[in-house]
């Protein structure tokens, strides 16, 4: 089995604002894959989540990630 690509993943500048039931978070993420060649690249990417409050916990509605050009 080759395992996951993934190699690392770092989150920057994490903001969460809640609204009542909802809430959205971002931040930018770093995460470092492995190719099918075993070079690793990192991608930054801009990266923001939709919560809602539901039976008492919070549940993840959205995410979406746009990655930044170098």
């Amino acid at each position: 089995t080759r395992g996951l690509p993934y190699r690392n993943f770092g989150v920057e500048g994490l903001t969460v604002r809640v609204f009542g039931d909802a809430g959205i978070t971002s931040a930018v993420i770093r995460l470092t894959l492995r190719n099918a060649e075993g070079v690793e690249d990192t991608h930054p990417s801009r990266c923001t989540q939709a919560w809602v409050k539901r039976d008492g916990g919070w549940q993840e509605v959205l995410w979406q990630a746009t990655r930044i050009p170098e």
